[in-house]
């Protein structure tokens, strides 16, 4: 935090993640500090490589000040801001046929959600979701438990249902 607060350099040791032995040097500027997903995370400058990366502060092992400060990007803020803490590719156009049952609190999520709603006739909706990515998708559509049907794409439709016979599988 206070690395953060006063834009200097850390030398890091990093565990790359649970049960790996696997161990890294860095040289990082900690641009942002944000919790996501009940995690502690560091976005900045790896200065070892000048790339971008979000590191997970509870696998920061040693950390100590560099002698150096530097100079904060504000286009990692602005596209943090933009495009979320994590640079995962996004799936444009997801559109899922939902049941009557879960329209109600659709709408009411519409706004927030960015959600572009179609009411059928049947009481169903067609929703496009807001361009999101995969994993993301997946566990919504997963979640609504039946209630919800991809449309398009076709391939994210086939991923869904390998998931859900998978978790039949598993329960059966």
């Amino acid at each position: 935090f206070q690395a953060w607060r006063t834009q200097r350099r850390m030398n890091l040791t990093y565990k790359k993640g649970i049960g790996d032995r696997e161990l890294s040097e860095r040289i990082f500027d900690p641009h942002i500090i944000a919790f996501h997903n009940g995690n502690w995370y560091t976005k900045g400058v790896d200065q070892t490589n000048n790339k971008i990366i979000v590191l997970a502060i509870f696998r920061i092992q040693k950390a100590q000040f560099a002698p150096q400060h530097f100079d904060l990007d504000k286009k990692i803020l602005e596209d943090t801001r933009k495009n979320g803490l994590f640079d995962y590719p996004k799936i444009e156009n997801i559109t899922v046929r939902c049941s009557a049952e879960i329209a109600y609190y659709l709408y009411e999520q519409q706004k927030a959600k960015k959600l572009q709603i179609t009411a059928n006739d049947d009481g169903s909706l067609t929703v496009i979701l807001p361009p999101s990515p995969e994993h993301e998708a997946i566990r919504w559509i997963l979640g609504e438990g039946g209630n919800a049907e991809v449309l398009e794409p076709k391939w994210l439709r086939e991923k869904i249902y390998k998931a859900a016979k998978n978790t039949v599988k598993v329960h059966s």
